[in-house]
């Protein structure tokens, strides 16, 4: 089975963090390279809202693909196969509702 790329956010990132002289940001940006990778992206987010705020506060949002783990493929194919068990059942269910209501036609 084809493991999924799961899209995960590693970090918030207040727009404050990016003002200053160039080298200051330079630096932030190294560091966060460090952290979480060259391939993680940074997302500007200007509709983010705190739960006790009436106004938004725009950040930025750091985020990493990686592949799904063994243990969350897993769950996600138990988790398949029971909702294909579950809509198969209701089906059948409904087939044989229908059947009852309108006669089985060979």
């Amino acid at each position: 089975m084809k493991r999924l790329k799961i899209k995960t956010r590693v970090d918030d990132i207040s727009t404050w963090e990016f003002e200053g002289p160039l080298s200051l940001i330079l630096e932030r940006v190294q560091d966060l390279i460090k952290q979480h990778g060259p391939d993680a992206h940074c997302y500007y987010n200007s509709r983010f809202y705190y739960d006790y705020d009436n106004e938004p506060t725009p950040r930025y949002e750091l985020s990493i693909e990686r592949e799904e783990t063994d243990d969350e493929l897993k769950v996600r194919m138990l988790e398949q196969a029971e909702y294909i068990r579950k809509r198969e059942e209701a089906e059948k269910a409904e087939f044989e509702r229908l059947s009852q209501k309108f006669g089985a036609k060979q």
